[in-house]
């Protein structure tokens, strides 16, 4: 839903103006459904599973980075590598990955075991507790970078990417 509320809110006013004989029924909904059942035309959807039954069209890589407040990086061990996320509260979004991240640094890649005591199905609540110093969330970076410039944090780590896609119903 986060970018629903980040990206497609805004992208759909603009269209609506420029197209106003179009009718938009946006449906921002984290849990993946049967897009015939639902009668949708169109799902864009951000992972790198695929329903082998549906049609899907690679829109691009979304990045994702490490998020935490200034005051949860003063009070907590240094992350001088991936591996030291083991040490910290790691807050997790129950879809991507609640017990490993999977991150990059300088090309290698890496499977790191996480816990913390947050874990939610939407990426916002995960953002705003780690900007109140809760933790550490892995974020899309269309939804942080914003508030990271605001705050004038630094992203600390690259997470590995996931492929945004649309998706349609394979009607053969």
């Amino acid at each position: 839903m986060s970018l629903a509320q980040s990206v497609l809110s805004l992208l759909t006013s603009e269209f609506v103006q420029l197209y106003p004989q179009v009718r938009i029924e946006l449906l921002a909904d984290n849990k993946t459904v049967n897009l015939i059942e639902e009668g949708v035309d169109v799902a864009l959807r951000i992972s790198n599973d695929l329903d082998p039954n549906q049609i899907a069209i690679r829109l691009e890589q979304c990045h994702s980075i490490l998020c935490a407040a200034p005051s949860y990086l003063n009070k907590n061990p240094a992350i001088t590598h991936p591996s030291a996320l083991k040490q910290h509260n790691c807050l997790s979004y129950s879809y991507f990955g609640t017990t490993h991240w999977l991150l990059s640094k300088n090309q290698q890649q890496y499977k790191i075991p996480v816990k913390g005591s947050i874990t939610s199905n939407e990426a916002n609540v995960l953002l705003f507790a780690s900007l109140n110093g809760a933790g550490i969330s892995q974020q899309p970076r269309y939804s942080a970078q914003p508030l990271i410039d605001q705050v004038r944090g630094k992203p600390r780590r690259s997470g590995r990417g996931r492929i945004a896609r649309t998706a349609q119903p394979s009607l053969g």
